[in-house]
């Protein structure tokens, strides 16, 4: 790999890896493909790395990050999203959720990221709800304020802190403020 022979460190890793199943070459392997230009294969390497080892998953991120924008129609943002729903359909991981609602977050589409945390909770509710809340104060700084109110709606009917119920009813409170003074703004002419 350090003399760019590609091909033969790739064929080295895999091989080294079907020798000793407890080895991981995993991120060297992502590496030659980002390298060689193959993204598809670099993207499957980094989430077959996830798959062995959800720890993995922040680590992952900061790689992936890389080729990732704020534009939903951007190809590598399409072509992450589409591989990580193929694993969903074949094997339901927590891991898949939280890349999904990262992916989402990334391109401002808390909504859809929140379908994924609420996903999360629903599973492992020892998760808690501080995805949830996250995503809830991302769209409030954004202005999604139909998100923002499905977010702590939901905190209400599913939260038993009495700091859960306070922070949910000052943001609903918050929301309404601001979209009445939004749609009671004197006009220009005024």
């Amino acid at each position: 790999q350090k003399n760019h022979i590609l091909e033969y460190a790739l064929q080295a890793y895999k091989i080294s890896m079907k020798a000793n199943p407890d080895a991981n070459y995993e991120l060297q392997i992502a590496a030659i493909y980002g390298e060689k230009g193959d993204i598809e294969k670099m993207f499957n390497a980094y989430l077959d790395l996830v798959d062995k080892e959800e720890r993995y998953e922040s680590t992952i991120l900061r790689y992936v990050g890389k080729f990732i924008t704020d534009d939903a129609e951007n190809q590598y943002n399409t072509l992450f999203k589409k591989l990580v729903l193929q694993r969903t359909q074949t094997n339901q991981k927590n891991a898949w959720n939280k890349l999904l609602s990262w992916l989402f977050v990334q391109q401002n589409q808390y909504g859809k990221a929140f379908i994924q945390e609420k996903a999360l909770y629903k599973r492992t509710d020892s998760l808690g709800l501080s995805g949830i809340k996250t995503i809830g104060e991302l769209a409030y700084t954004k202005k999604e304020y139909t998100t923002v109110r499905n977010v702590y709606s939901y905190i209400l009917k599913n939260s038993k802190s009495s700091s859960d119920f306070i922070e949910a009813k000052l943001y609903l409170l918050f929301v309404e403020l601001e979209s009445c003074l939004l749609y009671t703004s004197p006009s220009p002419r005024d």
